[in-house]
């Protein structure tokens, strides 16, 4: 399935694949966390990140429009039925409209 991946290491917006929860781990670098977001463009989304990603010592990041704090790492966008999480058909030029990426010092 599609999902768009928020590469803030490399401080990119990709689209990328996954087929179950062991693929979208490795896209967000460790333990899932959902993070709803509640924009329009987003709306049936989810965002995931990584649930241990600001314990780790990473230092970059990323801001996202109608989230209420920075997110260290990677995030993955992937649409959400409510039930499951679905491939996505929002293009990675909308994410890049609603992503700021950080750095940490």
């Amino acid at each position: 399935m599609r999902a768009v991946k928020i590469n803030s290491k490399d401080r990119c917006i990709e689209e990328v694949e996954f087929d179950g929860l062991t693929s979208m781990q490795r896209h967000v670098g460790g333990l899932i966390e959902p993070i709803r977001i509640e924009t329009p463009e987003l709306k049936d989304h989810e965002v995931l990140v990584d649930e241990e990603g600001m314990c780790k010592d990473v230092a970059y990041g990323f801001l996202i429009k109608g989230g209420h704090q920075p997110y260290a790492g990677d995030g993955l966008v992937v649409g959400d039925t409510g039930e499951k999480y679905v491939g996505t058909e929002i293009s990675k030029e909308e994410v890049e409209d609603l992503v700021e990426f950080i750095g940490y010092a």
